[in-house]
């Protein structure tokens, strides 16, 4: 059963999809990390990263990796899959400080629908972050230790960026 009350809002959620006639839902801003800055930052520069359920372990390699905020699309079929990611939450808590978790849900209606729908989970992630600047990543990229600090000097360098 879920356990938080976020987590319940997120089943009924799926509940509601499920019984709908919807193909495909966003659900933004499901739970957001500690040090999210929630305006909108100039010269901020954000990851936008999409997967599911089973490359979880490779955000965490992202978010000891990047020091700005981190905005996460999750491709859920199941509210099975919504409890996994809510326990791996509950398990990674401080190091996904600065990140927030969006879920994009899909009912597999026919043999092609199968395939994972890049665009519209990569989209999710994008539409919701809070940075000026964003690249986007599958989950399973993982930036250089460095990238965050030498592209907040490029930004602040380079005027043409």
């Amino acid at each position: 059963p879920p356990s938080s009350e976020r987590e319940r809002m997120l089943v009924c959620e799926w509940q509601d999809f499920a019984n709908s006639s919807d193909h495909r839902r966003q659900v933004p801003r499901v739970i957001e990390g500690a040090t999210v800055d929630r305006s909108v930052s100039v010269d901020e520069i954000s990851l936008a990263i999409h997967g599911s359920i089973d490359r979880m372990d490779k955000l965490l390699n992202n978010a000891k990796r990047w020091v700005g905020p981190i905005s996460v699309a999750i491709y859920t079929k199941s509210a099975q899959q919504i409890q996994e990611s809510f326990n791996f939450f509950k398990a990674n808590a401080r190091a996904l400080s600065k990140v927030s978790f969006h879920f994009f849900f899909e009912k597999i209606l026919v043999e092609k629908d199968k395939l994972y729908p890049h665009n519209y989970v990569r989209n999710c992630a994008l539409n919701f972050t809070y940075a000026e600047y964003v690249i986007i990543l599958d989950m399973d990229f993982v930036p250089n230790r460095r990238a965050y600090g030498d592209l907040k000097t490029l930004i602040k360098t380079d005027k043409n960026v």
